[in-house]
């Protein structure tokens, strides 16, 4: 049997935001009126389709206490069925939904592509139908950083709920799903930081380092704590969104680039102005040194030559040449005799 821990058993706000429910709401209302609720739980975004939006809902659930909690809600029709078992589809043989809701069960079951394969080969998805899937984000940081600091914890409820047996990140659900002729068409987050799950008293275990890297990096990835995304069959159309989407992810991380490469010119730039300015002061006080330097050797020949133009000497060398030729010639003269 399915153990589905996950529940919505609050009342759906259609106006909430940042809610996975009201995420899967909004989704499947965007379909046609006969809807197909597996794992439905207790049924609390399928009333909401049918006793506000006047769906035709059906609700499939291995528990017959929650069946019975969905009738209570204004379910018309439910049926008891674990989807485990190969054969679940046999009492909906030849009907066909317009929306089929997976909410928060895919990641309970030892082998969900069963689930994918038996919507598929029993043609349960109507002519331009699509899923409604909801699924907990492997990536979150919660569960990232908790094996960095070694935790691996399984509680009730949350990402880590201890009845999981199948995770997913975004990239290995497509490539899940693409294995069974369906793709991911639109995607809707339920984001939360660690601070904001019960969780949070990790990030008080965190090393100061791992800490600071977290928020410099942190990305919508890594908060993404529920994914709800659209699923549909892989036909030529789907193909087409799929490859302009990617198109689109592509361009997205270009510009990225591009701001990225543009803040690091900036940087680069500023460094090399301040290095500039650096390297000018430095000339401009190597120049003033030199400059002081040449100044103060001036300075002394300036007062050797004083002193040698105040010694005896040198005034008694110059009153001579003040002598008329001819007596310093003959005074030459004598000294030779």
């Amino acid at each position: 049997m399915v153990t589905q821990r996950t529940i919505f058993d609050y009342e759906l706000d259609p106006d909430a935001v940042n809610s996975t429910a009201t995420s899967i709401y909004r989704y499947a209302r965007e379909g046609g009126e006969n809807i197909l609720a597996l794992g439905s739980r207790t049924g609390l975004v399928a009333s909401h389709l049918q006793q506000h939006d006047g769906r035709i809902v059906t609700c499939v659930d291995a528990d017959e206490t929650h069946l019975a909690a969905a009738r209570e809600r204004g379910v018309g029709r439910t049926i008891p069925a674990d989807l485990s078992i190969p054969s679940w589809p046999d009492q909906l043989a030849g009907e066909q939904f317009d929306v089929i809701i997976l909410a928060g069960v895919l990641e309970h079951l030892v082998e969900p592509e069963q689930v994918m394969a038996a919507i598929r080969d029993r043609q349960l998805l109507a002519e331009g139908g699509f899923l409604v899937v909801s699924i907990p984000n492997a990536s979150h940081e919660l569960i990232v950083l908790g094996l960095l600091v070694g935790q691996f914890q399984y509680p009730d409820t949350g990402p880590l709920d201890r009845t999981h047996l199948r995770w997913f990140t975004r990239d290995s659900f497509q490539t899940m799903v693409e294995e069974q002729g369906l793709t991911v068409t639109r995607i809707a987050r339920t984001t939360r930081t660690l601070a904001q799950t019960s969780y949070r008293e990790l990030a008080a275990e965190l090393p100061m380092e791992l800490s600071a890297h977290l928020a410099e990096h942190r990305s919508l990835e890594t908060r993404t704590y529920q994914f709800v995304m659209r699923v549909e069959p892989l036909t030529a159309a789907t193909r087409l969104l799929r490859a302009e989407e990617q198109a689109a992810q592509d361009r997205a991380e270009r510009d990225e680039l591009i701001r990225e490469l543009a803040a690091n010119l900036v940087e680069l730039r500023e460094q090399h102005a301040d290095d500039l300015a650096k390297l000018q002061a430095g000339t401009e006080r190597a120049v003033g040194e030199a400059h002081e330097h040449e100044r103060a050797r001036i300075e002394r020949l300036e007062r050797k030559l004083a002193m040698v133009y105040d010694s005896e000497t040198w005034k008694a060398g110059r009153a001579l040449l003040w002598l008329p030729k001819k007596l310093r010639g003959t005074s030459r003269a004598k000294r030779d005799e």
